[in-house]
């Protein structure tokens, strides 16, 4: 028997009925109607963050509707990453295996693994001080007269 998806109710529903919490109280689908879905794989808090990222894109005109499929990718990560550093952060980075040796715990590796997404990612979407930096050169006109060029 296949379980049924309830369908999450939206923040004026909640705000009506009195069910609304102040840390909560965001809906993804309060950030723009017009921004493509995420991939339904995302947990709530991978489509927080790739709704975050979308505004961020789309603020800064850098948002085709193609790029949905990676910046799911890269909520994926960040969701990953953070999901395995609070485990870290409560269980510690090692374990000890049944022979007695410390090994690294598998959370670490994700961690480890999930970073370099990012920061792959991070580059592209300008989603650091140097990236967008980078991106915004690009994208001025540059001047007929600077003033430390040669005269």
């Amino acid at each position: 028997m296949q379980a049924v998806k309830k369908r999450r109710s939206t923040a004026a529903e909640k705000k009506l009925q009195g069910t609304n919490r102040a840390d909560r109280s965001q809906d993804p689908k309060d950030f723009d109607s017009d921004i493509h879905p995420p991939a339904s794989y995302l947990t709530n808090d991978g489509v927080q963050i790739y709704y975050s990222i979308c505004k961020h894109l789309k603020d800064n005109k850098g948002l085709a509707s193609i790029d949905h499929f990676e910046i799911s990718v890269v909520a994926n990560s960040f969701s990953l990453y953070a999901h395995a550093a609070n485990k870290c952060k409560n269980g510690g980075y090692t374990q000890e295996t049944q022979s007695g040796y410390s090994q690294v715990k598998a959370e670490y590796t994700v961690m480890k693994n999930e970073s370099i997404n990012i920061m792959k990612y991070a580059e592209k979407y300008g989603l650091n001080q140097a990236a967008r930096e980078k991106i915004l050169a690009f994208s001025k006109p540059k001047n007929e007269a600077d003033e430390f060029s040669i005269v």
